[in-house]
């Protein structure tokens, strides 16, 4: 049987939320699924709450090389092992609304030149009333900016934002409940060294990789779009 989405989740000491996670998951219609879980812990924290699942599509991974919750290098161990159409790379503290999957794949099928399909986020949680309010402040921007964003087609403000502005989306996005954990892997308003690190890391990656594939006057001319014309809107 053909897989529809390989769902990658990095997780970090959160067995209660990963459960909640995956659970969402696996209640979507309409769509065949494969999950790997990859435990960043060192004690791998996780795997009793996977194997008390019981399902044999979710595939638990431990971290040979553990980077105390640093999650983007994490989900480079999952998706390569990906069999499905759509991969989506999910949080261990999201979850996917009921039948999400269902309407993203009506969605590329009715765009077959399209390859990321995302929607507004809706925070939730029980962490600090400050930091849920900055979070849902946070993704209304966002999610104002992406409508505004489209007004100069599919690809040149979207990717301005992306590399030189706040991002319009994270990886579990795509109409999801976005579960405001505590610190915030994505806007802590502490973060750890490692956490900084990898978000410069991530940065240069993108710029290296666009400069390299479309040219340093592209890159720079959408710099000076991003930074000037789309500051106004």
């Amino acid at each position: 049987m053909s897989i529809d989405f390989s769902v990658v989740i990095p997780t970090f000491r959160r067995p209660s939320e990963l459960i909640e996670a995956i659970s969402s998951v696996r209640r979507q219609h309409d769509a065949t699924i494969e999950v790997f879980v990859i435990d960043d812990s060192p004690e791998g924290s996780a795997e009793e709450a996977v194997r008390g699942i019981g399902d044999s599509r979710i595939i638990y991974l431990k971290n040979p090389n553990p980077t105390g919750g640093v999650p983007s290098a994490v989900r480079n161990i999952g998706w390569p092992m990906a069999n499905g159409t759509f991969v989506h790379f999910l949080d261990d503290d999201d979850i996917v609304t009921e039948g999400h999957y269902a309407a993203i794949k009506t969605a590329f099928a009715a765009n077959p030149t399209i390859g990321l399909v995302f929607g507004r986020i809706e925070p939730f949680g029980s962490g600090p009333a400050a930091q849920l309010d900055r979070e849902r402040q946070y993704f209304a921007d966002a999610a104002r900016k992406a409508g505004l964003s489209g007004r100069f087609g599919s690809r040149i403000a979207f990717t301005g934002r992306m590399l030189f502005d706040k991002a319009l989306l994270v990886c579990s996005a795509s109409v999801i409940r976005y579960r405001v954990g505590t610190p915030s892997l994505m806007h802590s308003p502490n973060p750890t060294e490692a956490q900084k690190q990898g978000q410069r890391l991530g940065h240069r990656q993108m710029h290296l990789k666009y400069r390299k594939e479309h040219g340093a006057l592209e890159f720079y001319a959408l710099a000076l779009f991003t930074r000037t014309v789309l500051k106004v809107f």
